[in-house]
C-alpha cells in the first residue's frame, strides 16, 4: 500500500511539472485527448500501451492521457495515474470503473499481476531519474507512409498527402521534416520566441534589431548578404539611399530602380531627368566658319582658295557649292577663312574734307568713321586689318 501510495505521488508531481516550463523562449505543443509528450519531443505521441511502457514501469492499465498544451523538455508530460478504483480505458483517454469478476479469475489476474510487478520492480517508475539523454523517435509500421513538408511548411491537424502542406504562419517558423498524420495536432509549426520574428523564408526566428547589417549611402545589401562586408555599390538606373535591413535571402535591399526617363546621379543616392541631346536631321549639314558644302553632299568640307572665305552654313544637300564666298576687290580672306581683310593701296590714298582718308575715285569719302566707310564700300562683308 505504501509503494502504491509513492508510486502515485511520483507520477502526480511529474505530471504536474510538466505544466509549467521556466524557460519562456521554449517550444509550445499542443496535444489531444490520448496523446502524450516524451521527454525531448517536439511532436505529440500516441497515450497507447506500446508506448507508455517505453517510458514507465506503471502498469499501463493505471495509465491515462488526459492532454493539454506542453512545453518541450526532457520530462515526460500528459501522463496521469488513475485511482485505485478505476483503470483507463482501451484507448487511454480517460478512468473507468473496474470491473467485477469471480474470486477465481480475480485470483488469477492478481497472481499475473504480481509475478510482473515483480519482474520490473528494478526499473525507475520514469525516465526523469535516468541521466538526460534525448529519446530518439519510435519507429513503426507507419514511418513508411509519413508526409514529408519542405521548409517553409508544417502538416496541419488532419493533413494526410504533401499536398495538404501549408505555408508557415506569421510569428512562427517551419524548418520541414517527415510527419505521419495526426487529425489532433499541427506538426512543424513552431512559435518564435518573445523578441523574435521569423525571417522571410519563416524557416528560422531572429532580432529585428540587433541582427540589421549597416550599409552606407549608394550601396545596397544583396540577396544572401550577411554583412557590411557584403553591400554592393548601387547599379545603373537604380538608386541607394543606404539603410539597416535583416538578412534576407530572397531579396534585394535598399536598391531601388529609377522612374520612366530618369537616371542615376552621379552617386547614385537619387534619380535626375535624362539630358536630351538636340535632335539632328540626318539629311542636314551644320558646318562651322571655315567650312562649308560641297555640291551634291551633306558634308562639311574646308573652305578653299586664296580668294574665297566660308562665314558657316547649314543646309541640306545641293547641286552648288554652299556658304563659300569671292572676298571683295581689295580684300583677301584672313587664316581662318572666316572673313574678308580690307587691304587698301596708301600711294592712292587722300584726305577728305573732314579729314579722313580715302581712296582716289571713292564713291565712299563723305563717310567719316571706318565702321561706315566699309559698309558703304564693302556692304560690311570686309574688315580693316
Amino acid at each position: 500500500m505504501r509503494q502504491d501510495k509513492s508510486v502515485f505521488l511520483t507520477a502526480t508531481l511529474v505530471s504536474i511539472l510538466s505544466l509549467y516550463n521556466m524557460d519562456s523562449h521554449a517550444e509550445s505543443v499542443m496535444c489531444a485527448n490520448g496523446y502524450m509528450l516524451p521527454a525531448g519531443y517536439k511532436n505529440c505521441v500516441p497515450c497507447n500501451d506500446s508506448n507508455l511502457q517505453k517510458i514507465s514501469t506503471n502498469n499501463s492499465e493505471s495509465l491515462w492521457c488526459p492532454g493539454g498544451n506542453f512545453v518541450v523538455s526532457q520530462k515526460h508530460q500528459g501522463i496521469k495515474i488513475c485511482s485505485a478504483e478505476t483503470l483507463a480505458d482501451s484507448k487511454h483517454k480517460k478512468c473507468e470503473k473496474k470491473k467485477v469478476v469471480s474470486s477465481r479469475s480475480a485470483k488469477k489476474s492478481n497472481s499475473a499481476k504480481k509475478a510482473k510487478d515483480n519482474a520490473s520492480a528494478a526499473r525507475i517508475v520514469l525516465k526523469e531519474k535516468l541521466p538526460q539523454k534525448r529519446i530518439m523517435p519510435m519507429r513503426s509500421s507507419a514511418d513508411s507512409s509519413q508526409i514529408n513538408c519542405k521548409a517553409g511548411t508544417y502538416l496541419p491537424m488532419g493533413g494526410k498527402s504533401a499536398s495538404d502542406c501549408k505555408s508557415c504562419l506569421d510569428g512562427y517558423y517551419c524548418t520541414g521534416g517527415k510527419w505521419s498524420p495526426d487529425p489532433s495536432i499541427n506538426q512543424g509549426l513552431i512559435k518564435c520566441a518573445a523578441g523574435l520574428i521569423p525571417d522571410s523564408t519563416k524557416t528560422k526566428c531572429y532580432n529585428p534589431e540587433s541582427d540589421k547589417i549597416q550599409c552606407k549611402e549608394g550601396t545596397y545589401l544583396p540577396m544572401g548578404g550577411e554583412s557590411a562586408s557584403d553591400c554592393k555599390s548601387c547599379l545603373d538606373g537604380y538608386y541607394c539611399t543606404g539603410g539597416k535591413w535583416s538578412p534576407d535571402p530572397s531579396m534585394d535591399q535598399g536598391l531601388a530602380k529609377c522612374a520612366a526617363g530618369m537616371v542615376s546621379n552621379a552617386k547614385k543616392t537619387a534619380c535626375e531627368a535624362k539630358k536630351s541631346e538636340p535632335a539632328k536631321s540626318p539629311d542636314v549639314a551644320e558646318c562651322k566658319p571655315g567650312e562649308y558644302i560641297p555640291a551634291k553632299t551633306i558634308k562639311c568640307a574646308k573652305c578653299s582658295g586664296s580668294t574665297k572665305y566660308c562665314p558657316g552654313v547649314s543646309g541640306k544637300m545641293s547641286d552648288v557649292d554652299q556658304g563659300i564666298y569671292l572676298c571683295p576687290d581689295k580684300s583677301k580672306p584672313n587664316s581662318e577663312k572666316s572673313a574678308c581683310m580690307l587691304t587698301l593701296d596708301k600711294t592712292m590714298m587722300q584726305y577728305g574734307p573732314s579729314g579722313q582718308k580715302v581712296a582716289l575715285g571713292d564713291q565712299c569719302w563723305n563717310h567719316i568713321t571706318k565702321d561706315e566707310y566699309i559698309k558703304c564700300m564693302f556692304g560690311g562683308k570686309v574688315k580693316l586689318p
